[in-house]
Parts: structure tokens; sequence; C-alpha cells
């Protein structure tokens, strides 16, 4: 798909993006995918957190770096 120009900017009922869904989900090879395809790395949801909370919440060193790599907003505050 996104070879063809899928939008990686497109949102669910929540506001979360696919690369949001792929963090949640774990998926390091389609996170780093959707990043190199130039999905926006400090996209926020209806809570206004960005990938990086999520990542922070979950203690994925993995995706933590990753995410970092791509100049994740190291100070982005969400509601709380």
């Amino acid at each position: 798909m996104l070879a063809h120009n899928a939008n990686t900017e497109c949102f669910d009922k929540n506001r979360c993006s696919p690369l949001y869904i792929s963090i949640k989900k774990n998926n390091p090879s389609i996170t780093k995918l959707l990043l190199d395809s130039k999905a926006n790395v400090n996209s926020v949801n209806s809570s206004h957190w960005t990938p990086l909370h999520s990542v922070c919440s979950m203690g994925s060193i993995q995706l933590l770096q990753l995410l970092l790599s791509y100049k994740a907003n190291i100070e982005a505050q969400n509601k709380d």
C-alpha cells in the first residue's frame, strides 16, 4: 500500500494513526516502514499522547530507540 502512496496520516475514532497502532502492537518492522514513509513521529491521539508516550508506557527499548532516531519530541506533553 505504501508503494502506492497510501496515506500514513489517517486516523481512527481515537485519532490513532497507523504509526501509533503499529507501536501499540509492538511491531518494530512496520513502525520503521511507516517512519521511512514519512509518518509523523509526533502525531497525537485524542488523549494528546504521541507515539513516544505509548512506547514509554510499554517499556520497549527497541521502539524507543527507533522513535528517537526519527527525532521524536521528548518534550511533548499529554493532557495529564
